[in-house]
């Protein structure tokens, strides 16, 4: 069997774990998704992060998701994929910086987590209940919720709606109600929240931090924040510059559903030579 681990603390890597076993489960017959108790040991797997990595035995053949954190250093990177099969990140820029760490490495990897769609908007104007401007305060991270770094980027902003931790389907009530969302972050590797509003017909500015600027060059169409004239970069978006980012957004926001991501995971484990057993 294999199995994928995910991080109870962590409802993101949750859903992580979850989306890639219901994208391969029907394709094969022994992966299976496991939260392992206390000094319960497995053969192979998926540890999606690292703090769990002793829980499997046979490491070369298994993958570490260290997924969105800046600050591993470089004897970090050596030991992992001295240690690990395959070692995967989720944005361009830290795979890059493990790169440059450890020229040798031949198995990082970078697969950005995947969003389901739940774009709306269709013609060319702006429900009448999607008008508010929100902004992400609150932040769920190991264990606990934290405030998001940057807030005072936002000071005197007029009618803002703060929005503190939520579960994954509360927030999607509170896309459909966004007209703008704003993202203050000063650190970030992939801000979940950023791609679920380009998926849902939501304006992002936000901060240049973690893959922003990746998804910039692919094209998509949000603001970078100014934080010296905020309001009036919020003031200047009229409807219609909104609605044409998200057209643009809609066409190229496909790349990051599941069903294109999950293939990418597949391939990682077929590099491991894994015998996955089809159905």
């Amino acid at each position: 069997m294999y199995y994928l681990i995910p991080d109870r603390h962590g409802r993101h890597l949750e859903r992580d774990a979850e989306a890639i076993y219901n994208g391969l489960a029907g394709l094969f017959y022994d992966l299976d998704i496991i939260y392992p108790e206390e000094g319960q040991k497995v053969d192979k797997g998926v540890v999606f992060w690292s703090k769990h990595a002793n829980l499997i035995l046979n490491k070369k053949e298994s993958v570490i998701f260290v997924g969105e954190n800046y600050s591993w250093s470089k004897p970090h990177v050596d030991v992992w994929t001295k240690t690990w099969g395959a070692v995967v990140v989720s944005s361009k820029e830290i795979k890059d910086r493990m790169v440059e760490m450890v020229p040798h490495a031949t198995n990082i990897y970078q697969i950005t987590p995947g969003v389901g769609t739940f774009c709306q908007i269709q013609g060319d104007k702006l429900p009448e209940w999607k008008n508010e401007i929100g902004v992400i305060y609150k932040n769920y991270s190991r264990g606990g919720i934290t405030d998001v770094k940057g807030m005072g980027k936002v000071g005197g902003i007029r009618d803002l709606y703060y929005i503190d931790h939520r579960d994954h389907y509360e927030m999607l009530d509170v896309y459909d109600r966004l007209k703008i969302l704003l993202i203050p972050s000063k650190t970030e590797g992939v801000p979940r929240v950023a791609l679920e509003a380009l998926a849902s017909d939501v304006y992002l500015i936000t901060t240049s931090v973690g893959i922003i600027p990746e998804l910039k060059e692919k094209g998509f169409m949000f603001s970078i924040m100014d934080e010296n004239n905020l309001q009036n970069q919020i003031d200047s978006l009229s409807d219609e510059h909104i609605l044409e980012a998200i057209k643009i957004n809609k066409a190229l926001i496909k790349h990051y559903r599941w069903d294109n991501i999950v293939p990418k995971w597949r391939q990682v484990f077929e590099s491991l030579n894994w015998d996955l057993k089809k159905i």
